[in-house]
């Protein structure tokens, strides 16, 4: 069970004593860190590393860190008997082993033999695993089977054999603390080389391993008001996992565009969707007339039950607007017209949103939302309501395009 804020700072302050050297100073990095990083309460065996952390003076934020400050923390302690290179890579060998022998049924232990013939890259005597405590990370039971001390444990190791290429990993559906760990280790790699390998692993199929989407998806259509248009765009926690987005280093990577007759086919992998985008020009740079369409007929579109793809809702045209900004490519939006968006106020009352916050047709709108600044975005996108009540006479003028989305099942 999770600690709460009252046993947390008993632990604090029971590891560093006001009257101690550093006492009081070491008690506030310790709240501070656990503060940026709250998976330190959540998992009172990560709360454990704390101590290590403040006097080793070591910066975190993310909890792939943390797992990887424990491991090394183990492997130092491990080295008077084992090479900590050999201990490092037999335990990634392992804990792929036995997550692919829980997922088939088969328990998550393993005998001397199986795991010197899995782990174990080079000539190590059996008798080197009798060193293996019950404090150590990878221990063995009373029947002689070895384990790890927490299954946390075996999913990070998973993870970061993945991220160096084991195959078997994406086989395998993944946890959501293997998923948490994954997105977490993205925010701490940030470098073009680590970026490359995210890369090919987001190319990758991965329908086996669960991991699509990579973030909490923005919400569907639906009845909407400026109060949720401003919760919108503020940050928000979806079933634990902290971040609600991937890495800003990984966005550009995650959309994949295709350009098929007079549309844009696009996959976001982040959130698992895929878009149709309307050309708005032909090949002699002239207005496509397929592209841009009344109201009246895109709401003959959007009540056509049978197509699998719908118009998107508000907060999914942002992310794609920010998709697109992170790989330069918002020529494929339009700034000369609005787009139709799935949301409504009301009924018949239709909302269309532009880049720019200039229309042609403005007597047919009433301005809803204008110029909002969004973190990341170099538009201002303006957002406005047209209805046969606000102005019948030129309602039936009223045009928008209409890119359209939706999200592909597992499968």
């Amino acid at each position: 069970m999770p600690f709460d804020k009252g046993q947390i700072n008993k632990y604090i302050n029971r590891q560093f004593p006001i009257l101690a050297f550093y006492g009081l100073p070491n008690r506030r990095k310790a709240k501070s860190l656990v503060e940026r990083v709250p998976e330190l309460s959540v998992r009172p065996m990560l709360l454990e590393l704390l101590p290590d952390l403040v006097r080793e003076r070591r910066e975190v934020s993310e909890i792939f860190e943390l797992y990887r400050f424990m491991i090394e923390q183990w492997l130092i302690r491990e080295s008077h008997w084992i090479p900590k290179d050999i201990l490092y890579i037999s335990s990634k060998k392992l804990a792929v082993h036995i997550f692919e022998k829980q997922s088939n049924g088969h328990g998550d232990r393993v005998s001397v033999n199986e795991l010197m013939a899995v782990a174990t890259t080079k000539n190590v005597d059996v008798k080197y695993w009798d060193h293996l405590t019950s404090r150590s990370l990878l221990n063995r039971d009373g029947d002689g089977g070895f384990k790890f001390a927490h299954r946390s444990i075996l999913e990070y190791f998973f993870v970061v054999a993945a991220i160096e290429g084991e195959e078997k990993c994406f086989s395998l559906k993944w946890t959501d603390l293997m998923k948490e760990l994954f997105i977490s280790w993205g925010y701490v790699s940030i470098d073009q080389d680590s970026v490359e390998v995210a890369e090919s692993i987001l190319k990758r199929d991965l329908n086996k391993t669960g991991l699509i989407p990579l973030s909490a998806p923005p919400n569907p259509p639906a009845r909407i008001s400026g109060t949720i248009l401003d919760r919108t765009f503020k940050s928000k926690t979806a079933r634990g996992i902290r971040h609600k987005t991937i890495s800003p280093t990984w966005r550009g990577n995650s959309l994949f565009l295709n350009e098929r007759g007079s549309n844009w086919r696009i996959w976001d992998v982040e959130y698992n969707l895929e878009w149709v985008i309307p050309r708005e020009v032909n090949q002699d740079d002239e207005l496509n007339e397929f592209a841009v369409m009344s109201l009246v007929d895109l709401q003959k579109l959007e009540n056509n039950e049978r197509d699998p793809y719908r118009f998107p809702s508000y907060e999914e045209f942002i992310s794609l607007i920010q998709g697109l900004e992170a790989i330069d490519r918002m020529d494929i939006l339009s700034s000369r017209h609005p787009y139709y968006i799935g949301d409504k106020l009301g009924d018949r009352m239709h909302l269309v949103v532009s880049l720019d916050g200039a229309l042609a047709s403005t007597a047919a709108m009433a301005v809803i939302d204008e110029n909002r600044i969004i973190d990341g975005l170099g538009v201002r996108p303006t957002l406005y309501m047209a209805s046969i009540h606000h102005n019948p006479a030129v309602f039936q003028s009223a045009k928008a395009i209409g890119a359209r989305v939706r999200r592909p099942k597992a499968k």
